[in-house]
């Protein structure tokens, strides 16, 4: 297993000139059927692939609402032989599965790291990261930090 931490960056080199999928319905449905269970009244999945010639991306939002959710990153370089299923490598299937389930299993607090992390899946290093997002309070306080210091005759 490689231990390097991978930065945004890096993992999004390997996609440049590249078209996200985003309509990947047997995907979204394996997740409902998976852990639908687990999702709020309007809870959904939101999926994104990335596929390059030696590299693999997924995402996969869990979001709570329009504006909050915890965003799941899933990275793997990829090799030839490396075994998939609708094109999608399966050690990248395998460790989001198993990081959802924990997430679900333990009242979605978070298990993953901030930062693209190695982890040992199939025999081969899967990095991933998770992060909460709440889209509706970082466009407030952006708005908030545009307005500039307050001036002094306030």
């Amino acid at each position: 297993m490689n231990l390097k931490i991978l930065s945004e960056d890096e993992v999004n080199a390997h996609f440049a000139g590249s078209t996200p999928q985003t309509d990947l319905k047997a995907l979204t449905h394996l997740l409902h059927s998976q852990f639908g269970a687990y999702l709020g009244p309007n809870a959904y999945f939101q999926v994104t692939l990335k596929l390059a010639a030696d590299a693999a991306y997924l995402k996969v939002e869990v979001m709570q609402t329009e504006d909050r959710g915890n965003i799941f990153e899933f990275f793997m370089k990829t090799a030839p032989e490396t075994k998939s299923a609708d094109d999608i490598p399966e050690a990248l299937l395998d460790f989001c599965g198993h990081a959802l389930g924990q997430h679900f299993e333990s009242g979605m607090d978070a298990h993953l790291p901030l930062d693209y992390t190695p982890f040992l899946c199939d025999g081969q290093d899967v990095n991933a990261r998770e992060v909460f997002r709440d889209f509706a309070l970082e466009k407030a306080a952006d708005a908030w930090l545009q307005k500039g210091p307050p001036s002094q005759e306030d």
